[in-house]
């Protein structure tokens, strides 16, 4: 997959023919893959292709209109897309020039770099300037173009529409089991391991990785059971999602614990799966309160894992 960006990397010798699918597709959720399948499906069948056309930032973000966070992260996203077999991943820079394009002028931009043959939209599908186009806006500026539109109804589950909002809420209520049915994974955060402050490993007898959390939906602060991930292996861990008010610190981050890993990983990507919280994140009196409370919270983090694992042996 070729992930491009406006300018240099979107110069072809000849613009490639493409089946395409526009949106921000935050959080590439179940409805969200379901879409991007049709489209290296069908690209495949007819020799074209496959291009999903994103935004970036969120326009939400953008006009700091009552953003609720990402779901993920660029580049988690790009991780995402590498898996399904996408030809091209093209985010285009959402800024001031670019909202006030209307539908039609948005296409234009698009078929100035590509042949779009057809596109594959959701039904509830919105563009253009202040989201102010729909779909029979899309197919009657594609009709006089000859490019074809196909309309996907959106997907359910128990009845419910897959929705980003839906999986934002139920992870603000730490409903991970729900999320991750709505979402297809494990709800994650993940980023490069950043620099700490040593305190864990120095004074806790719990060294652990720094990552950052910078607009992204979260659940409450707090020490949760999770599990991260490393270069393909998955390790059992427990993380703090907070502020670590026992040392003043400000800004929320998540500081994770792999439990019996002792390899220095500072600037690999890592990503942090939540499972279950174990409590509210507090600020303790001593050093040694919070050493034995972070003992106690790894003692139940590894009955947590050993039962899994007695449940599956068994």
């Amino acid at each position: 997959m070729r992930t491009l960006l406006s300018g240099k990397s979107l110069r072809f010798k000849s613009k490639p023919a493409c089946t395409a699918t526009f949106g921000v597709f935050d959080g590439l959720h179940r409805g969200h893959l379901h879409i991007l399948k049709k489209v290296v499906t069908r690209a495949g069948k007819r020799g074209l292709k496959s291009l999903l056309v994103s935004l970036s930032p969120h326009p939400l973000h953008f006009y700091n209109k009552e953003f609720a966070g990402y779901i993920i992260t660029q580049e988690e996203k790009i991780r995402l897309l590498k898996r399904l077999g996408l030809d091209y991943f093209w985010i285009v820079k959402f800024n001031k020039k670019v909202a006030k394009m209307d539908g039609a002028r948005f296409l234009q931009h698009v078929l100035r770099y590509f042949n779009v043959k057809n596109i594959i939209v959701a039904e509830d599908f919105k563009f253009g300037y202040r989201a102010g186009n729909t779909i029979s806006d899309l197919k009657r500026i594609c009709r006089k173009r000859g490019i074809a539109v196909e309309e996907i109804k959106k997907k359910k589950i128990k009845k419910r529409i897959i929705s980003s909002s839906l999986i934002r809420r139920l992870i603000k209520e730490q409903n991970f089991k729900e999320a991750k049915l709505f979402l297809g994974r494990d709800y994650s955060v993940g980023s490069k391991v950043k620099k700490g402050g040593s305190i864990g490993k120095k004074y806790l007898n719990a060294p652990t990785v720094n990552l950052d959390v910078d607009n992204k939906v979260l659940p409450g602060r707090g020490v949760y059971i999770t599990k991260t991930k490393h270069k393909k292996k998955i390790y059992e861990s427990i993380s703090n999602l907070g502020i670590s008010p026992t040392f003043g610190k400000k800004k929320i981050g998540l500081e994770s614990h792999i439990l019996n890993f002792h390899k220095s990983i500072y600037k690999d990507f890592v990503q942090v799966f939540f499972i279950k919280k174990i409590r509210p994140e507090r600020r303790f009196s001593t050093l040694k309160d919070l050493k034995d409370q972070i003992d106690k919270d790894k003692t139940i983090a590894e009955k947590f894992f050993s039962s899994c694992r007695f449940r599956i042996l068994g």
